[in-house]
């Protein structure tokens, strides 16, 4: 899949300048059998 709508989100906070790395809590948790590919995917 190209890409999955979680849900709302809030922002968390972020770090550095260029690029920035933004950090987000999803309001639900993610569905655990997608966790588990997404966490394939990442390596």
């Amino acid at each position: 899949m190209p890409y999955v709508n979680l849900g709302p989100v809030r922002y968390a906070g972020h770090t550095g300048a260029r690029p920035m790395q933004i950090v987000w809590e999803l309001e639900e948790p993610m569905p655990a059998d997608l966790y588990q590919e997404a966490k394939l995917a990442a390596g």
